[in-house]
């Protein structure tokens, strides 16, 4: 949450500032982000990064391969480095991974789960999204800035399944469905108003 905090703010208040200003602050933002996300990334314990990838995980502790030769990661992948050499020399691998991990983010959809259970994530669900595509010329005319962060944290959220690997029971996307939700209020409105209009013009 912290970057889409920050391009929020941005929007919000530092755009009033002199350009230099602004980039300054920018970067030392950026730099104090990636310092202590580098950091979090080699804070050491059982945390490796390059383990969904070695074993292809798409959903987490369920490895879809036999791991791959750990001498085809970088010296230490538990690292923005480590991370960022491993996806240029096996890209494909990575566009694969992400596709498939995209996939399990925004559908739902559990093998485990019961029929009925898969069906109303994918109808309710389907729905919130609708909501929130439909409602995206409103945030970008009128609540920019609002939007922005609501995006980022969504667009965020998804860059670390993507990387790594999406929940057993979909907690991941859990922490972004009430940003989609809002992003769908418009849409709501909407209807609420043709609805109101509809009963006045029957009256």
């Amino acid at each position: 949450f912290v970057p889409p905090t920050i391009a929020y703010l941005y929007l919000l208040l530092f755009r009033k500032m002199a350009m230099l200003i602004q980039l300054g602050i920018l970067f030392a933002l950026g730099c104090l982000f990636l310092f202590l996300l580098n950091a979090a990334l080699g804070s050491g314990g059982e945390l490796d990064f390059m383990l969904p990838f070695r074993e292809e995980i798409v959903i987490c502790g369920v490895p879809t391969i036999q791991a791959l030769d750990s001498t085809n990661t970088a010296g230490n992948g538990n690292s923005i480095f480590g991370l960022a050499a491993y996806i240029v020399h096996h890209f494909g691998q990575t566009i694969r991974l992400a596709w498939l991990r995209s996939i399990a983010f925004f559908g739902l959809r559990r093998q485990y789960y019961a029929p009925a259970h898969n069906f109303y994530l994918l109808i309710y669900f389907s729905l919130v999204h609708f909501m929130a595509l439909w409602s995206l010329p409103y945030w970008i005319r009128i609540e920019f800035r609002k939007f922005c962060y609501l995006l980022a944290t969504v667009l965020i959220t998804w860059l670390t399944v993507m990387l790594a690997c999406d929940d057993w029971h979909n907690r991941f996307y859990l922490c972004i469905s009430p940003y989609l939700i809002l992003l769908g209020i418009r849409f709501i409105k909407k209807v609420g108003l043709l609805q109101k209009s509809r009963i006045e013009s029957i009256g």
